[in-house]
């Protein structure tokens, strides 16, 4: 009873401290509520499902440029865009300015991933690079400034059969020389500089002979790399949708460490790592859970404490992010409710560990909440891929079958938000 109250005083009194301290400075308002425009779509990526139904333009991802002058979004309707963010966007205004996008690429292949420059810098426009990872075409480094005509190319296939991998996840390395590039049962290396050319180092991950042996440096089951991380220590973390994460030493360059099991998410699978500021922890979120998990690195990967709260029970990729603070770091992440919450110094406190505070800062489930290293700006992006149950419900007692209704009964919050702090 006791822990009960405890979260309920949580729940009323310190998250409305924090949400007052927010302050929306832009957003892209109603741009993205309309449904895809399917005829922008190559009739190859109309699967029967959207055919029947208009799908909506969630956003599922959005980065914020470590200069802080460009976020960088991928699209339901296959579109990288670029909004730049002017150097007066804290300053106090009557209401948010409209976010809109300087520059666009639509992607022919559905979009997997997406990585930013790490010395991407709006000052020096050689270094304005993103690279683009889709489903069946070789990976691009883009312009950001000049999204259309890829800048390289990397062919990502298989050293023998020169069978093509699709990118499900994609990492620089921190010097921004090299990349990694997760696949369906693969981890490759490639050489920025390289243009043309396939991957400098190519890993099977899981083996016959290891998932007989039960070899702990050897994926055991299938693994489709959806989550990459590299830690300050440059060591690799790597995260699959059988629930097994493998570490690798010299940013994936070097021998696998480790792979352990994440039982818990061995039905759902990884969907999201991060290793804290130090290298200490990795912080594990799964796939349709609630829980992220926060495992010490240095104490052979034991569990030290579970992350409640986080509303993630949903299909959609809901990503979490780490800003470095003075008194540690914290994990932010979005929830499926809107909000978006925040634990300080995971890891710190064994046990279950709520969240610390939390905002409602969307209408629909939040899939990116990213800081700034500043601590000064936050940015964020929503979306609702279909209507919720309870307007289907409503709608079938009305007793209407015309599809209209249903289109302007249900407008989600596909939306890009600027938070000053």
């Amino acid at each position: 009873m006791s822990s009960d109250h405890h979260h309920h005083h949580h729940h009323h009194h310190q998250p409305n401290e924090e949400t007052s301290s927010l302050r929306c400075v832009a957003s892209t308002q109603d741009a993205f509520k309309r449904p895809v425009d399917r005829r922008l779509r190559p009739p190859s990526l109309l699967t029967h499902h959207e055919h029947v139904a208009k799908r909506s333009n969630v956003f599922h991802e959005a980065q914020l440029s470590p200069d802080g002058s460009a976020i960088i979004t991928n699209n339901e309707d296959q579109c990288l865009r670029t909004y730049p963010l002017s150097a007066d966007v804290l300053d106090e205004n009557e209401e948010p300015r409209l976010l809109r996008p300087h520059d666009m690429h639509l992607s022919h292949s559905n979009i997997q991933a997406f990585a930013i420059y790490p010395h991407f810098n709006a000052g020096d426009t050689t270094s304005t690079l993103i690279l683009c990872g889709s489903t069946d075409v070789p990976i691009t480094l883009r312009n950001a400034l000049a999204l259309e005509r890829p800048a390289a190319s990397y062919p990502f296939v298989t050293r023998t059969t020169e069978e093509h991998c699709p990118p499900r996840s994609l990492a620089f390395t921190r010097d921004g020389n090299h990349f990694v590039a997760g696949s369906d049962n693969y981890l490759a290396i490639f050489d920025c500089y390289r243009d043309g050319e396939p991957p400098v180092s190519f890993r099977k991950l899981r083996s016959r002979r290891a998932a007989v042996q039960l070899d702990s440096s050897s994926f055991s089951r299938s693994a489709i790399i959806r989550a990459l991380d590299i830690s300050s220590g440059r060591t690799l973390a790597v995260g699959s949708f059988a629930g097994e994460v493998g570490l690798f030493g010299n940013e994936g360059n070097g021998a696998c460490d480790m792979v352990f099991r994440i039982r818990e998410a061995s039905g759902s699978g990884v969907s999201s790592l991060k290793w804290s500021p130090d290298g200490k922890y990795l912080l594990v979120a799964g796939r349709k859970r609630d829980d992220i998990f926060v495992y010490d690195i240095r104490n052979t990967m034991s569990k030290v404490s579970t992350l409640t709260g986080r509303r993630a029970e949903t299909l959609q990729r809901l990503g979490v992010d780490v800003l470095q603070t003075e008194h540690g770091y914290e994990l932010w992440a979005g929830g499926t409710d809107g909000c978006v919450r925040k634990w300080e110094n995971p890891g710190l406190a064994g046990g279950d560990q709520a969240p610390d505070a939390e905002m409602r800062l969307h209408d629909g489930p939040v899939s990116s909440a990213t800081w700034h290293s500043s601590g000064a700006v936050m940015v964020t992006c929503s979306g609702e891929l279909y209507p919720s149950p309870n307007l289907d419900d409503s709608d079938e007692e009305s007793g209407s079958d015309d599809e209209p209704r249903e289109d302007e009964l249900f407008v989600p919050d596909n939306s890009l938000k600027v938070w000053a702090a």
